[in-house]
Parts: structure tokens; C-alpha cells; sequence
């Protein structure tokens, strides 16, 4: 029913996950210059590095869930899927934090830290962009284990049960009469 999707969604938040990790680093590199050493909240409990983990393995339990959906990897994919997306909450927060009450001494070491606001911004769009992932992963998921349905539909399991003989025995001829070319190559086809 989700065939395709998960593949996407996985591949998205990894790569999403991925861009978090690096806009971390490129914001610990503009954030530690100045004489006092202008320090980001977020950079000091390292929500670009955790929030992009989860993400990285969120999307990874996604797309190995497209690949072998069984049901320990859906109920995996699931669980890590809502805890990536309740921790985007606080990744919001932090980051709003950080761009409503910048560290300032004043005008000249402001300007360090302006380096790091389109840092923050692209981490808080990364962030919203992968709570919106995650909430339409754990939906999908949720409706493959039929846990959200009010009525839920039965899973049929088809067990493939040869039979001994599935073909009634066919007598042939040891020795099956010869065939005439001659006659045979007066028969017209087509």
C-alpha cells in the first residue's frame, strides 16, 4: 500500500540527518572565533549532533523497513520514528531560543555571532522538515501494524502447502510408434 514511500522518507531524513551534522560543525568553526569565545546554546549541549543522529537512524530503520518489512523492523521503525519526532521539539525550542536571545557583549562581537543565525535558521527548517518526516513515517507504519485503526483489518497469512502429486500420473509408452516424415510433411500450419 506505502510501497516507495518509505524509501524516500528514509532516504530524506538521512540525508536531512546528514546536513544537520555538517551545518554543526561549520557552526562550532564560526561560533569559536573573537576574543571571548562567543558560545551558541545549542552548540554547547550539541543539538545539531543529536538531533541529526536520530534522524540519520530513523531514516535508516525506514528504508531497511522498505526493503525487509518485517514486523520487529516496522514496530523498530515506529518507536524510533516518535522519538525522533518528540525530539524535535526541544531542537525547536533550543533554536528559537538561540535566535531570539543571541550572545552579545556588544556591537563588534554581535557581529561573530550573526555568522551563526543562518546556520541556526537552516538547522530549525532542517528540524521542522524532520518532525513532519518522521509523524508521516510513524503514520504509515502505525497503519501497517493496524494500531491506529478503529476497525482493524485482519492479516491473512498464506501458508504454501505442496502436495505429494499434484499432477495425476501419466502413462508413456516404452517404445512410442514411429513417426512417418513423409506424412508429417504434408501438414500445413498456419
Amino acid at each position: 500500500m506505502f510501497r516507495g514511500k518509505l524509501m524516500g522518507l528514509g532516504i530524506t531524513q538521512i540525508v536531512t540527518g546528514i546536513i544537520a551534522v555538517i551545518i554543526g560543525i561549520i557552526e562550532i568553526s564560526v561560533v569559536v572565533r573573537g576574543p571571548f569565545r562567543i558560545s551558541d546554546f545549542s552548540v554547547h549541549i550539541g543539538t545539531p549532533w543529536w538531533t541529526g543522529l536520530l534522524f540519520i537512524i530513523a531514516g535508516s530503520l525506514a528504508v531497511a523497513v522498505e526493503k525487509d518489512p518485517t514486523l520487529p523492523m516496522i514496530r523498530g521503525c515506529l518507536a524510533m520514528n516518535i522519538l525522533s519526532a518528540i525530539s524535535c521539539l526541544p531542537g525547536v525550542i533550543i533554536y528559537c531560543i538561540n535566535l531570539a536571545y543571541p550572545y552579545c557583549f556588544s556591537l563588534y562581537y554581535c557581529y561573530y555571532h550573526e555568522g551563526t543565525i543562518p546556520c541556526l535558521v537552516i538547522l530549525l527548517l532542517l528540524t521542522l522538515l524532520n518532525a513532519a518526516i518522521s509523524i508521516a513515517i510513524s503514520s504509515f507504519n502505525c497503519k501497517s501494524l493496524n494500531c491506529c485503526c478503529a476497525t482493524p483489518n485482519p492479516t491473512v497469512v498464506l501458508v504454501n502447502t505442496a502436495i505429494a502429486q499434484p499432477f495425476p500420473q501419466q502413462n508413456f509408452h516404452v517404445n512410442p510408434p514411429p513417426y512417418n516424415i513423409h506424412a508429417m510433411g504434408n501438414i500445413q500450419v498456419g
